[in-house]
């Protein structure tokens, strides 16, 4: 979990069904009817017994319930998914550790969309049954939008074995609540339904107080108390007789709960009145957890805390045990209220005492959302500031923004301005939100106020918090120079150490945005070095990835590729998808510059894969634009313009300019390639007008290059020269290897179309030298091969070697593209097309695939799943679970069927897709709808289209394609009772379709094929008489008397062994007649 997050296991515990607990056998059936539900809602007032019937409910049910018991600290989103995390960890092992991991990789950047994304998948994965996830006290949190959101996009897109139970003392505001109740997923009750009833009321003082009351005085409380079960029993609590009851009950209404309360801790001992006035501070305890908080700050190290715990349960004071082991108590949330309240009014100083020393123990234990809460409570602004000032860099770093807002939004703004750490934290949530502007206001203000008090730790981390701001507003020198000075204030200490490998890579990135790429390695080597020496894995992994970036610029692609997959290690461990993609993106893009296409096409399609999945759409963009290039190299020059158009979309979405330009360069290159100039010199123009006036170089020398490269095809390489010699100068300069090779390339093509051989020859030697590295251009040899013509024709003196060596290079790269090429091919599901298609064959081997991959036993998990599934097939009209449940378990109780019919119906949604099987005002079918195949429906039709033909030829094919798709007898692994009217029905039509089919060929006189299906019928039936009536006139036609003899005595032989019967007079007149 989250390192500032201990989970307390009572909160994700069902509390213990305490003894006197009233089972009301009216709603947990009504829960049971609705838990079909996707979410059921439980509003009702407080004191009406919602965590008493979910306690209940969670006894008495045959699913696994996971239980979350939510607190007002919850309202924090983070905080709220880590308990989350863990109620259903809790319950399923096997679940949560995807999950964990990738929440803690959230770091600075809750993606709520993303994380339940992740945890639906991880549940997919590791929970493969129906189960409930109850929510208690959802209110706490109701007011929270991000918690809201996370709860509606899990709804969303859970699979249907997941259901929520929501309990609530206000009316849920859900954004996905419309939407559920459109598809009649939700459902509830309210304080109505809750009440108690007068049978109950009867039953509950039997059961608690052994004490009979007859209707009419049950009646009574219940007019009285309108069912609500706080009054009921604080009515039956303070009641010693049926009498009694009756007075205190005319008074009801003129006594306050609270008078009720204090009559109860009024009649207690001191000492006990005591201990339930000070352990309500603690919301929950144990005998231990007292000693720790109560003892210490009270000074009683020998109180009796167990004794005191026995008596108040024994007492049943309105407290439920909690825990694994149920040795915790929780007061009842209404006691509690009138407990704490009553403590400060008594016990004011002692209150206080035990506030501070529960406080120190949350500070100990770094749970701060605990201690600011006392500390607010307490309105003691010192301790608030002091909270704040420790744990402000921490919460920060967990990306927990919203909270800290919060926190400082309580100190008053005169205060606030005289302590600098916290206006460095108020600089850096500006930045979160993009307030550059006021960022940097903050951050000078808590500079100038910092150097005058000699806080070096503050300082250092302000300064570099300021130098990362101006390196990203692209004020370079000035970042510089606060890293530098941040430098100067490092000791030895850990998280001093932690600033100084951020200073250092600061520095690195701003020499490297200069173009010193050298120098920025040397100075991201030694922040490596430092992160690395403090075990900052995160902070590793990034700066990884950052030097990767470099080598892969100045062509040390061995160590670009270490990096990356050093740094790759870091983030497939955190599951962190974005991180994820970004790194196989870059990974896709070094190994195709490698020449290892096939690797690269691989990275690409799981950085895509990963994009997608998180939603990112931004490197999604930078994804396809890679594998666009990759396939203009392979000459998939239709396919590279699709994925280009698709990048393009995206970045002209998320107005990710430098690709924008990049893209249409790209585009206008390959257009030019293709001899479409005059759409080669529209994108360039459009990409021109895409740069801004103070746009960069190398979004100019960019256009400038393929502009040249447009001139050199359309005959004009005098205009391309001057282009190509600036492009040169700068992208050698800059170490943009790519560029440099190609643009050296048009270089020798331009100026030997101008007839200046000896401006050739430097270009040459470059390529030649480039050509002869460990690792050779690519992307530069891919495209001499589409220019093999032009660089054949180029002779220079002297320089045979080396064009030679080039063209060998382009040779050897021309044999190896078919097999690149079927490669891609294969694997081209990169760029998305058609959607797969569900095929389903029943008749003869059972088998259903999906997107080509037939769905395996383990994946049915059980054959009803699978049997389930054709059933409905065989029934379009659809089925309740009533008449499934009476089919696939006639002998089972109605809580058995009905908690195997949810097994199987998942079990089945999982193994072909949730939306296969659809729920339409109670009824399960198929859905119709999708993109499949079924071969019955294939041989139906076949067979109606056949009789509805009046020509023979065609109502000949038909039957031919019907035969083709019946390769055996329907569903032949089923003997189910369901199965076999469906089977004898299609086996019929299959006999009908044999000896129609014969019947026509008979007709046109092909006899030998009239005859193999005859044949083919008695295989299937060696009884059906009118197959060897047809075979007797085929023989007779083909004038095979001895094949009619044979085919008659045959038929006698098998009609009397196998029904002990002679042919029918029909066949006998038959055979007689055609023997003549």
């Amino acid at each position: 979990m989250p390192f500032n997050f201990s989970v307390i296991r009572t909160r994700i515990t069902p509390p213990r069904r305490r003894g006197e607990l009233v089972t009301r056998p009216r709603l947990i059936e009504l829960l049971n009817e609705l838990i079909d539900k996707r979410l059921v809602l439980i509003s009702a007032p407080a004191g009406y017994g919602k965590t008493s019937l979910m306690v209940d409910f969670a006894g008495h049910c045959t699913l696994p319930v996971c239980w979350f018991t939510l607190d007002s600290l919850d309202f924090d989103p983070q905080r709220f998914i880590t308990y989350f995390i863990a109620a259903i960890r809790h319950r399923f092992p096997s679940f949560g550790e995807r999950s964990t991991a990738v929440l803690a990789g959230e770091q600075g950047k809750l993606n709520i969309d993303f994380l339940a994304n992740t945890i639906v998948n991880d549940l997919y994965e590791n929970v493969t049954e129906h189960c409930i996830l109850s929510l208690d006290d959802f209110h706490l949190v109701n007011e929270s939008q991000p918690v809201r959101n996370f709860i509606s996009r899990f709804l969303q897109d859970a699979e249907e074995n997941v259901h929520i139970i929501m309990t609530s003392r206000s009316l849920l505001s859900l954004p996905i609540l419309p939407s559920l109740a459109a598809h009649s997923d939700v459902a509830g009750f309210n304080f109505e339904e809750l009440s108690f009833q007068a049978d109950e009321i009867q039953k509950l003082y039997k059961q608690n107080r052994n004490q009979t009351i007859d209707m009419d005085i049950a009646r009574s409380i219940q007019d009285r108390t309108e069912g609500w079960i706080t009054g009921i029993i604080l009515t039956s609590q303070v009641s010693e007789s049926e009498i009694r009851a009756r007075s205190r009950l005319e008074r009801l209404t003129g006594f306050s709960i609270d008078e009720y309360f204090l009559q109860i801790i009024d009649n207690l001992n001191p000492e006990l009145r005591s201990f339930l006035l000070w352990s309500s501070l603690l919301e929950e305890f144990n005998a231990s957890h007292c000693d720790l908080v109560l003892g210490t700050a009270l000074n009683m190290p020998d109180a009796p805390w167990q004794q005191w715990m026995e008596t108040i349960l024994q007492n049943n004071l309105f407290v439920l045990p909690v825990g694994d082991q149920g040795d915790w108590l929780r007061y009842h949330p209404i006691f509690l209220d009138f407990l704490q309240t009553r403590v400060f009014q008594e016990y004011s100083m002692s209150a206080e005492k035990i506030e501070r020393q529960l406080a120190g123990i949350h500070l100990e234990y770094h749970e701060w959302d605990q201690a600011f809460s006392i500390y607010h409570r307490l309105n003691s602004q010192e301790d608030l500031l002091g909270l704040i000032e420790t744990a402000g860099p921490e919460v920060l770093g967990v990306g927990r923004i919203t909270t800290l807002s919060a926190w400082i939004d309580v100190i008053p703004e005169d205060v606030a301005a005289l302590h600098p750490i916290i206006s460095a934290l108020r600089g850096k949530i500006a930045f979160s939100t993009g307030d550059t502007i006021q960022a940097m206001a903050f951050y000078n203000q808590a500079v100038n106020q910092m150097e005058s008090l000699e806080n070096s730790a503050q300082l250092a981390l302000t300064l570099i918090w300021r130098a990362n701001l101006n390196r990203l507003m692209g004020n370079l020198d000035p970042a510089i120079s606060d890293a530098n000075r941040c430098l100067n204030l490092i000791n030895s200490s850990p998280e001093m150490q932690r600033i100084n490998g951020d200073a250092l890579r600061c520095i690195g990135l701003c020499i490297y945005h200069q173009g010193k790429l050298q120098e920025a390695l040397t100075w991201l080597q030694n922040a490596y070095e430092v992160t690395r020496s403090i075990g900052d894995p995160k902070n590793e992994a990034e700066i990884q990835m950052e030097m990767g970036i470099i080598y892969e610029h100045i062509g040390q692609y061995a160590r670009a590729k270490n990096s990356y997959l050093s740094a790759l290690d870091y983030w497939n461990q955190a599951e962190d998808q974005i991180n994820q993609s970004i790194l196989l993106n870059n990974l896709g893009v070094l190994l195709q510059m490698m020449g290892d296409y096939e690797q690269a096409c691989l990275s690409f399609k799981q950085a895509l894969d990963y994009s997608r999945s998180s939603g990112y759409t931004r490197i999604e963009a930078y994804i396809l634009t890679g594998i666009g290039d990759m396939y203009a190299e392979l000459q998939a020059d239709d396919q590279a313009m699709e994925a280009y158009k698709m990048a393009l979309k995206i970045a002209n979405h998320v107005h990710e300019h430098f690709l924008q330009v990049y893209i249409h360069t790209r585009s206008a290159a390959l257009a030019g390639l293709q001899g479409e100039l005059h759409s080669g010199y529209e994108l360039i123009h459009q990409a021109e007008k895409l740069i801004k006036p103070d746009g960069s170089e190398m979004e100019h020398q960019l256009c400038a290059l393929e502009l040249a490269g447009l001139k050199i095809w359309d005959g004009k390489s005098a205009e391309a020269i001057p282009l190509l010699e600036n492009a040169c100068a700068f992208f050698g300069r800059e170490g943009h290897k790519i560029q440099y090779d190609r643009a050296n390339l048009y270089a020798i093509l331009a100026y030997h179309a101008c007839g200046q051989p000896q401006k050739i020859i430097e270009h040459i030697l470059l390529i030649r030298a480039a050509a002869n590295s460990e690792y050779p251009p690519f992307a530069l040899i891919a495209l001499g091969t589409r220019l093999r013509k032009s660089l054949d024709i180029i002779k220079i003196e002297h320089l045979h070697e080396e064009i030679n060596f080039i063209r060998k290079n382009v040779g050897v790269f021309e044999e190896t593209l078919p097999a690149l090429r079927r490669f891609v091919r294969e694997n081209n599901q990169i760029v998305p097309f058609a959607p797969p298609v569900l095929y389903i064959q029943a008749l003869g081997r059972m088998q259903v695939k999906l997107n080509d991959h037939q769905i395996t036993s383990s994946e049915w998990q059980t054959t009803a799943a699978r049997d389930l599934f054709f059933m409905l097939l065989a029934h379009p009209e659809g089925m309740t679970k009533e008449e499934i449940s009476l089919l696939f378990w006639p002998d089972a109780s109605n809580d058995e069927a009905r908690f195997r019919f949810k097994n199987t119906i998942y079990r089945l949604r999982r193994a072909v897709g949730k939306n296969t099987i659809l729920l339409d005002q109670e009824i399960y079918r198929f859905n119709n709808r999708l993109d499949y195949e079924y071969d019955v429906e294939l041989f139906l039709k076949e067979y109606a289209l056949a009789a509805q033909s009046n020509d023979p030829h065609k109502k000949l094919s038909h039957y031919r394609e019907a035969l083709k798709v019946y390769r055996g007898n329907y569903l032949a692994d089923v003997n189910e009772t369901w199965a076999l009217n469906p089977r004898q029905y299609l086996r019929q039509n299959f006999l009908r379709t044999l000896l129609d089919a014969a019947q026509i060929c008979f007709d046109l006189n092909r006899y030998e094929i009239a005859l193999e299906y005859c044949q083919r019928a008695l295989n299937e039936d060696n009884l059906l008489e009118e197959a060897y009536q047809l075979a007797l006139k085929i023989f007779a036609a083909t004038g095979n008397r001895v094949g009619l003899i044979r085919q008659y005595k045959l038929c006698v032989e098998v009609l009397e062994r196998e029904i002990n019967a002679p042919p029918s007079a029909e066949t006998r007149a038959l055979y007689e007649e055609l023997l003549r």
